[in-house]
C-alpha cells in the first residue's frame, strides 16, 4: 500500500477529489498540475505548462486538459472531467476511477463495463515531454482510444477567450500531429506508440469553469 492512496469513494466523491491536487515538474521548468481526477479548478491547471522564452519567459498552459474516450469491444466509455459555467460537469470521468496512487508515476486505475485499465501519467524529468500509457488488464478482442486535446496557448495568470487570431491550422508529423495556435509559440506535438487516424474538427469549448478562481474572487471562465 502507498503512503497516499485514494479508493473509488473518494475518487467519486467531488467535494473531496477536487480539494486534492497534484503537480510534477521537469528541471526545464515545465509542469503539469490538476486535482487528483484530472478536473481543473484553476486557471494555473494544465495537463502540459511550458516557459516560453521567445514571448515573455513566463509558463504557459499550452494543453489544458484532454478529452478521452477508451471504446473496447465497440462500446464507448468517456473518461475525462470537465467543469462549464454554472458548476456543470461534463463527462463525469471520475465515475469509473476505482483507485489512484500519486507515487513513483501517477496512476489511475480504472473500471469500464467489465474491463479494468490502468493509466499511467510521467512527466520526463530532463525534457519538455509527458508519456500517457494506458494498459488494458482484461482479455479484449478490440480497443482503441480517441483524444480530444483542449489547447490553451496562454500565460497561467491570465485566461483565453474565442478570438479570430487563432491558427487552427495542424501538421502531420510522424504518428501524430502538431499545433501552433499563435506566433511565437513552442508547437505541441502529440504522437502515438501506433498508427493513427486524425480528424482535424477545431471547435471552441465555451465556459470552462475554475471554481477556485472564482472563490477567489478573480475571473474563472474561459474557452
Amino acid at each position: 500500500m502507498n503512503y497516499i492512496e485514494c479508493d473509488k469513494d473518494k475518487l467519486a466523491n467531488l467535494t473531496y477529489s477536487k480539494s486534492k491536487e497534484i503537480i510534477r515538474s521537469s528541471r526545464t521548468g515545465s509542469f503539469a498540475s490538476s486535482t487528483i481526477i484530472g478536473l481543473n479548478t484553476r486557471k494555473y491547471h494544465g495537463l502540459f505548462i511550458v516557459p516560453q522564452d521567445k514571448i515573455d519567459k513566463e509558463r504557459h498552459v499550452l494543453v489544458s486538459n484532454l478529452n478521452e474516450a477508451i471504446i473496447i469491444d465497440n462500446m464507448e466509455f468517456h473518461i475525462g472531467i470537465n467543469q462549464y459555467k454554472g458548476n456543470i460537469i461534463d463527462p463525469k470521468g471520475n465515475k469509473y476511477l476505482q483507485q489512484f496512487v500519486p507515487y513513483p508515476i501517477p496512476t489511475y486505475q480504472y473500471r469500464v463495463g467489465k474491463f479494468n485499465f490502468k493509466k499511467e501519467i510521467l512527466f520526463l524529468g530532463d525534457s519538455d515531454r509527458v508519456i500517457i500509457k494506458y494498459t488494458i488488464l482484461d482479455a479484449f478482442e478490440s480497443a482503441s482510444i480517441q483524444f480530444q486535446p483542449l489547447l490553451a496557448f496562454r500565460q497561467i495568470h491570465a485566461l483565453t477567450h474565442e478570438n479570430n487570431a487563432v491558427n487552427t491550422n495542424f501538421n502531420s508529423i510522424e504518428q501524430g500531429v502538431e499545433y501552433c495556435l499563435y506566433p511565437n509559440y513552442t508547437p505541441v506535438c502529440f504522437q502515438a506508440s501506433d498508427k493513427i487516424y486524425y480528424e482535424h474538427g477545431p471547435v471552441w469549448y465555451k465556459n470552462i469553469e475554475y471554481e477556485q478562481e472564482i472563490n477567489r474572487g478573480y475571473e474563472g471562465h474561459e474557452d
